[in-house]
Parts: structure tokens; sequence; C-alpha cells
């Protein structure tokens, strides 16, 4: 007879069907990164369900694949409504697998580039996709909420079995106590709202390059130079630039570099393709909670302040930035430490002008902390409501840098390196002439053109 309690195995095949789905869609699409918007919007819809596929997987075989009835009726249901959107991806998936690779290309070398083209079924495909991956999102996250609420009764039940021990194990109450007295350095703390997936190194950006060895090198060494400097510089540093000139790409660049150092303070990268990563709700507490993950020193000041403001996440950002980020760095000891960058990508894609401009102004609030340096990069377009909160401060308070002043020599010099480290030598110096021109400056452009003709008859020939 079956256990009344098991997971039943369809439950655990379904799961494993869609990740395994999801992994190939988000491989088939692994070469295009995120450099086109279609395909970056697809590669961040893939991705979410993706990882809470995975996660339920976690939490099945953890809880040694049972759980109680009631729970997992509600899971069965749940996941019900997801089957259909997963056989949907799958169904998508076979058929752009059975594709041949474009044809047709003529031999002279202007009329290969001519017809360039997506290496795929075209962008329809691309955006049913995307809009499947984006209703399987909203099922999956009634699925996760119904494990999380089964995580906390589990984490409860281990809270009482604590307790149980103190009063029965009189040797072992120091080292309890002890436990229990690191616990409370940051209780408060982990109750603060997070962004999933704001961090350049979560799953999510998984998919973003950095740059390549000896490009941008002149700017890099600007943007780290101005990292390393003392208070007396700007403390914030504003990289604008038009869509595709390769700035989620340099702040990729400069989180890891700035993480290496170890003088990363927090990042966050906004995406207007992610439901949580269009928003600002949880921007300065996603910023809290990583600063005090970097600098240790700050999770009690930080847990203290929450404790006495419990309310604190329901607060405006311009109080949330002063009670968790500015009290906490001032009361640091500043010989101790020293200074730290924010990095904040693509801040365009922020879904709320008015919320773009509230974020800039509790920015500016860092140019009053002395006890410590905290810098800020940030990367957007050119957008008027950006414009307008830079515009709101003081010319002391931050710096600009216009992607679009770099000379025009400097950024074809970067894409001649970036198609002969794709490209591997195997097209003519006239043909590499001829790709340079028509990138115009876009790296979007260059990679766009490395993914065709890779996968076209034109390398083929030429090997």
């Amino acid at each position: 007879m079956a256990d009344p309690l098991a997971v039943p195995a369809g439950v655990i095949g379904f799961v494993s069907f869609g990740i395994t789905v999801l992994k190939d869609l988000i491989t088939y699409y692994q070469d295009v990164k995120d450099q086109d918007d279609e395909i970056q919007a697809v590669n961040t819809q893939l991705r979410r369900p993706l990882e809470i596929f995975t996660d339920i997987q976690s939490r099945i075989q953890e809880s040694n694949n049972t759980v109680p009835v009631v729970k997992r009726r509600n899971i069965e249901s749940a996941l019900e409504k997801c089957r259909a959107e997963v056989e949907e991806l799958d169904k998508k998936l076979q058929a752009m697998q059975t594709l041949d690779p474009p044809k047709g290309l003529r031999a002279k070398t202007q009329a290969r580039f001519k017809g360039l083209r997506y290496p795929f079924d075209g962008k329809r495909t691309v955006r049913e996709i995307k809009d499947i991956a984006k209703g399987l999102n909203g099922h999956m996250m009634a699925v996760m909420n119904i494990f999380q609420t089964d995580v906390t009764l589990q984490a409860d039940k281990k809270i009482d079995g604590v307790a149980e021990d103190v009063g029965n194990v009189g040797r072992d109450i120091q080292k309890i106590g002890n436990n229990l007295e690191v616990a409370e350095v940051d209780r408060f703390l982990r109750e603060l709202p997070r962004a999933k997936g704001a961090a350049f190194d979560s799953q999510l950006w998984a998919h973003k390059s950095k740059c390549l060895q000896g490009t941008r090198v002149d700017l890099l060494n600007d943007i780290m130079e101005w990292c390393r400097s003392s208070a007396s510089r700007p403390c914030i540093y504003w990289l604008s630039g038009m869509a595709g000139m390769g700035k989620s790409t340099i702040a990729c660049t400069v989180s890891k570099t700035c993480d290496d150092e170890k003088r990363l303070g927090a990042n966050f990268f906004f995406s207007k393709d992610d439901e949580y990563l269009k928003k600002a709700q949880n921007f300065v507490t996603t910023i809290a909670l990583q600063l005090a993950e970097h600098i240790p020193d700050l999770k009690p000041l930080m847990n203290e302040a929450i404790k006495e403001k419990q309310d604190i996440s329901e607060k405006t950002w311009e109080i949330q930035w002063r009670h968790l980020i500015t009290g906490p760095l001032t009361s640091l000891d500043k010989k101790k430490l020293e200074g730290f960058v924010v990095i904040i990508d693509a801040l365009d894609e922020c879904e709320n002008n008015d919320d773009i401009q509230s974020i800039l102004g509790v920015l500016a609030q860092a140019n009053e902390l002395h006890t410590i340096r905290l810098k800020i990069f940030v990367t957007s377009r050119p957008e008027t409501p950006i414009r307008k909160g830079f515009g709101d401060m003081a010319m002391k308070i931050y710096q600009l840098k216009l992607l679009q002043d770099v000379s025009r020599k400097t950024i074809d010099d970067d894409i001649r390196i970036y198609f002969q480290h794709e490209l591997k030598d195997k097209i003519t110096p006239e043909e590499m002439h001829c790709l340079i021109e028509k990138a115009s400056g876009l790296f979007i452009w260059a990679v766009t053109a490395c993914l065709f003709l890779r996968s076209s008859s034109i390398m083929k020939k030429n090997d």
C-alpha cells in the first residue's frame, strides 16, 4: 500500500520534466545571452521558474518525499496549473530544434551581412515563449508559497527543539547560549525583504558576460581609479549611454573587480523584464542587507536599528536609508575600514519614474557620510527622469561619463578585439573591416553578428 504522506511520483516526475525543459531552452538560447532585448527578456523569464522548480525539487528531497496530506493536495493542484505551460514550452523547443540553419547567403562580403537575422525561427517565437514563461512564473510562485509556509512551520519546530534541549541538557547551556547570542545579532535583520536576483553574481545574471581582456581599458581604469580614490572625489559616478553600448557588461566587470578587491558594498541590477527587479519597492532594504553581508560589523548596528523601528520596511526610502544605512555606517570605526562601492545597473529600467528620482535623492545622502567612504556607481540610458534627478543634485556630488564621448577609434579597436576573439581569425581583413563599419560603435550589433556568423554557412565555408 502506498504511503499516504508520500509525494506522488507524478509530481516528482513533473518537477524533473519542468527542470529539463527549462534548462534545454536556456541552453538553446545561451549563445545569444542578454545582448538583444528580446532574448534578454526570454532568458530572464525562463530562469525564474527554473530557480523555483529546482528549489521545489530540493525541498521534496529534504523532506524525504513526505508532506502532510492537505499540503500534498495543495501542491498537486498548484502544479497542475503549470503543466500546460511547461508542455507548450517543450513543444516550442522541439519545433525549434528541427529547424534547418539559415541558407542562401551570397558570396560577396557585403551581401553576406546584409541579410543578418536571428539564427532561429524569428522574434515571434521568442515573444511567444516569453509570454508563456511569464504565465508560468505566476503559477510557480503559488507553489513556492505553499512550500514557504511549510518551511516556517519546520523552523518553529526546530526552535522548540532547541528550547527543550536547553532544559534537559545542563552541560550544553553555555554552548546553546552562545549560539543564541550569535543568532540575535541578525535576528531582526533577517526579516528585511530582499529583491531576489538583484546581485550581479546571482543565478539570474549568470549569462551576463564581462569585458574581454584588452577592451574598455581606459574607461575601466578611470572607473576603478574613482572607486579607489579618497573622499575628495564625487561620491557618485554616473555612466550614461544609449542602448547596446555595453553598460551592463561594464557594470558586471566593475562589480567583479570590486568584489575581488573586497570593496564591493552592494549592487542592484534593475531589469524591466523581471517582475521583482523592475520595481524599487525593496531597493533600500536589499542594499542594506548586502552591506551587512560585506561589512560584518554593521550587522549588530542594523539589527538594533530595526529593533527600534520594526516597521522600517514600510517607511519612505529616505527614512529607510537614514535609519538602515547612514546611521549604522556613521557608528562604525573608520580606522578599521576602507571605502565601499554600491553599484546600480540599468536604473532606467525601474518602471516608475517617480521612484527613479526618489532613489537618486537617497543616493545623494552618501555625500553626508564622513566616517566611511561610500561610493555609488550608476549606469543608465540618458532618460529624462534620470537627467532630472541628477540635475537636482549639487555638481560636487557626482561626475558624469558619457559613453558616446568615447572616441570612435577606441570603440572600433575594442570591437575588433571582440570579433577576433569570437570568430578566431576565420574572416578576412576586408570582412573584418566591413563588420566593424557596420557595427557603428554598437557592441550589441557585434554580438548579434557573431552569433549569426557562427551558425551560418559562411563560417563552414571558411573552415
